[in-house]
């Protein structure tokens, strides 16, 4: 029987839904990479990103259906919050064709997202969470901060959380170890407008071109960033190009890696490409995407449901599902049924 139907939609730049049960804040950028935009202030090198889901009332007879480890009331949760989007204006719709052929494919009101933190260190301490972090500041040096809290919702890829977390009990730690990851080199390029032309030749429509569809090679994709944000048409707009490695490369020299393709892609000489640049940045992206989920791993270990509580630190994250925008909303979903119950006990 045919798979349900999964949705694309995409996330549109300078905005972010967080998934349900976390918060929702608006005017927060997406995207790994920060390159610099026409005013001088900074501007995401990977603004726009594409997730699925899937549709539940598509009349499918196994649309919605509990499997992954995830359960088919929070498939149609992501389903609903999925349609809320994209009436918000937040999320559209992707037509397919558009696409590469790639083999990947807290509602409360005080809630704040705060950026800039990272967490180095958490430990258990009279009955709270002692976090310990770096607050990084721009253009100063990173400061030491600490904070405490009834309940930590740690949601992170399973390496850098066992990174976090040394006093796992063996049998929880042993299986997120065997938890694996692909790695990747990402090159997020602006170029002047001058190459709009070229650009618009090569792509023909698309948003994606695929490099290692016909033969092997050591980059994946290219990704115009302006077909996805609908910016391509505004004058004098830089042309913003995202090239990825294929998967387990990580490049030493991304930029000339980058430019190399391109200039194959688009018939033009690496000196004229490389005198068009107006910024670039390299990302090596050590824990990318994931290839092995807790499904995947032998163990003992037994799961309800997609997130893992340790006292009161919950782990969070689709690798206790599967590597999607489905399995990361589940897993938040059911993290925040977690952290309710310990702080509102019945």
């Amino acid at each position: 029987m045919d798979p349900p139907p999964q949705h694309r939609h995409q996330i549109r730049p300078n905005c972010f839904g967080l998934i349900q049960g976390l918060c929702r804040q608006r005017g927060s950028k997406v995207g790994g990479c920060s390159i610099g935009s026409r005013d001088g202030g900074s501007r995401d090198g990977i603004p726009v990103q594409v997730l699925s889901a899937v549709e539940v009332d598509s009349g499918h007879p196994n649309a919605g259906a509990t499997g992954h480890n995830i359960a088919s009331p929070d498939i149609a949760a992501a389903w609903r919050e999925v349609q809320h989007l994209v009436a918000e204006g937040l999320l559209r719709r992707v037509p397919e064709d558009m696409l590469a052929e790639t083999e990947e494919r807290m509602k409360y009101a005080q809630s704040q997202l705060r950026l800039g933190l990272r967490a180095d260190s958490m430990r258990l301490h009279n009955g709270k969470v002692a976090v310990g972090g770096t607050l990084r500041g721009v253009g100063n040096e990173p400061s030491p901060i600490k904070a405490s809290a009834d309940v930590v919702i740690l949601a992170m890829p399973a390496p850098d959380a066992l990174q976090l977390l040394p006093d796992l009990p063996d049998h929880i730690a042993s299986t997120m170890s065997r938890i694996e990851y692909d790695s990747r080199t990402a090159i997020a390029i602006s170029f002047d407008s001058a190459l709009q032309d070229a650009i618009v030749r090569r792509f023909d429509g698309l948003a994606e071109v695929a490099l290692d569809v016909q033969a092997p090679h050591e980059l994946h994709l290219v990704s115009w960033q302006n077909m996805k944000d609908h910016s391509q048409a505004a004058h004098g707009e830089p042309v913003r190009l995202v090239v990825h490695s294929a998967a387990g490369t990580l490049l030493s020299d991304g930029r000339a890696s980058a430019l190399r393709a391109l200039s194959g892609m688009l018939g033009l000489s690496p000196t004229l490409l490389e005198g068009l640049v107006l910024d670039c940045k390299v990302v090596q992206w050590q824990v990318c995407q994931m290839v092995r989920p807790l499904e995947s791993v032998p163990t003992s270990l037994q799961l309800p449901e997609p997130a893992l509580a340790h006292g009161p630190i919950i782990i969070a994250g689709d690798f206790w599902c599967q590597s999607s925008f489905l399995g990361c909303f589940c897993s938040a979903s059911a993290a925040v049924r977690q952290a309710l119950a310990i702080l509102r006990p019945t």
